[in-house]
């Protein structure tokens, strides 16, 4: 059976990064993210949409977010904004996406207040919720169309708070869709098999082995260290991907090519 961490309309997961790969991911996003003053002079964003017809340059932080966000919560990612709140004054004003989509945001760094309050002016009491670094905060589409959505500003002096606000279809859609249970990732994007959310992602070993195809799931695993998808230094990991999704055949296409550079061929 699928561990479904998303169960209701707001959800707020805690602790679910290794402290280590925490403040990796921080580190990572802050260096290699282009951030750009955004149109609002209050925060600091970049987008990033990886399933637009020309490709952005791949940015192996926000890759592998992206893929262990949608082998965790058996969803698609249809685009991702970036938001880097260098000071208490930066902050993300009252607002609705309205796209249709489910939220789930990463947040890495200082802690910051995250304010949901409803658009119908009879409900007074807003939701507050403190995002620590490695928490997971997810709303749905209803809420997204009954709440605006705020980080607000902070009056002490505090450091530099990132956010990965991703936009996706309903959490765990593949595994309603085809009315048959997934092997979970096996890396440190897992989550641990815990309803308490509060244990870290496991670690994983060292690997650079090609492991092949899982007959049981029809999905495919990959070493991450070997294709870009980790990027971390010596905390290499290894995935399971559906190899239909748009990263599945990408990534079969580059081990086919690896292969092929070493004089090794294989039919996939």
């Amino acid at each position: 059976m699928t561990l479904r961490y998303l169960q209701d309309s707001v959800c707020h997961l805690k602790n679910s990064f290794l402290e280590e790969d925490v403040k990796d991911y921080f580190d990572n996003l802050n260096e290699t993210v282009p951030w750009v003053a955004g149109k609002k002079p209050e925060n600091i964003l970049y987008i990033y949409n990886p399933k637009r017809d020309v490709p952005p340059p791949p940015i192996n932080v926000l890759d592998e977010l992206i893929l262990m966000t949608e082998e965790t919560f058996e969803c698609d990612v249809s685009s991702v904004w970036c938001y880097k709140f260098k000071t208490g004054d930066n902050c993300f004003l009252p607002d609705q996406h309205c796209f249709g989509s489910h939220s789930i945001i990463y947040s890495f760094g200082e802690g910051r207040k995250a304010v949901l309050a409803s658009t119908n002016i009879q409900e007074t009491e807003d939701l507050v919720y403190f995002l620590e670094s490695g928490d997971i905060f997810y709303y749905d589409d209803k809420c997204d169309s009954e709440n605006t959505f705020a980080i607000p500003k902070v009056t002490t002096k505090i450091g530099t708070t990132i956010m990965i606000v991703m936009y996706t279809n309903a959490p765990y859609f593949r595994a309603d869709k085809d009315k048959k249970p997934r092997v979970p990732p096996t890396s440190r994007s897992s989550f641990p098999p815990s309803s308490s959310f509060s244990s870290s992602f496991p670690s994983s070993s060292s690997s650079s082995s090609w492991s092949g195809f899982d007959d049981d799931s029809g999905m495919v695993g990959f070493p991450g260290n070997q294709f870009g998808q980790s990027g971390f230094g010596s905390n290499t990991t290894n995935r399971i991907v559906d190899p239909d999704s748009d990263y599945g055949r990408q990534l079969l296409s580059q081990i086919s090519a690896s292969l092929q550079s070493q004089g090794i061929f294989f039919d996939f």
